[in-house]
């Protein structure tokens, strides 16, 4: 059952933030942070994931893997796009 719930977890953040992120015309202003540490916290939380399911669950961690590596490249990549698009700001 917690293998299911971590699952899910994993999933539904990555599918939240994907379809907010492009529904949301601005990405320069990222409100809270959530995006960028999400993108960076879910790759590693699925690589204990595999660590702690590495005998019972196979497939589902390749699914979770997929899904935080999708979600991983879409902010950033976008992100950069932004950035690119309007100038650096910073700079």
């Amino acid at each position: 059952m917690a293998y299911r719930i971590s699952h899910f977890l994993v999933r539904t953040v990555c599918l939240v933030n994907i379809v907010s992120m492009v529904l949301d015309a601005d990405l320069l202003r990222l409100g809270s942070r959530w995006y960028p540490v999400s993108s960076l916290l879910l790759p590693i939380y699925v690589a204990l994931e595999r660590w702690w399911m590495t005998k019972t669950e196979g497939r589902p961690i390749f699914i979770d893997a997929v899904f935080a590596a999708g979600w991983f490249l879409v902010f950033w990549v976008l992100l950069i796009h932004t950035l690119y698009r309007n100038g650096f700001p910073w700079l």
